[in-house]
């Protein structure tokens, strides 16, 4: 298929045709990423990206959903550790954050990561404060 064809809904239908994939009407959408539009997909938001030179890519970042679930757990496993030694609760925190940051790792996070790692230390030492 020609690069200029792949706007074109039916072309890229046809195509999938080929090798048996249907596409699912509710789920599917068009997006223009030159005008800045971006969609989720497994967790990530994918847009538009230029890097310093500007050369275009898609930037992969975590939605701002899974940021704030990854939270929500460790702020639920704090809540239910309140008797516990902190080391405990950083077995038990370690983990859950271990494998998020694994998971989105494949794109673009730090500033996820960043802002992450400065929610999680503030209810940490919130946490040792009301221990005391």
């Amino acid at each position: 298929m020609a690069a200029a064809r792949w706007h074109d809904t039916e072309a890229v239908e046809e195509e999938l045709k080929k090798v048996a994939i249907e596409i699912n009407e509710e789920k599917t959408k068009v997006v223009d990423f030159g005008s800045g539009e971006s969609f989720g997909f497994l967790g990530f938001d994918l847009r538009e990206g230029r890097n310093r030179f500007g050369k275009r890519f898609v930037l992969r970042t975590p939605m701002r959903k899974k940021q704030s679930e990854l939270l929500r757990r460790v702020r639920r496993i704090l809540k239910f550790s309140r008797h516990r030694k902190l080391p405990e609760v950083l077995e038990r925190i370690g983990p859950v954050i271990v494998g998020w940051v694994n998971y989105f790792r494949v794109g673009n996070s730090r500033r996820a990561f960043d802002w992450i790692r400065s929610e999680v230390m503030r209810k940490i030492r919130r946490f040792v404060m009301k221990q005391k």
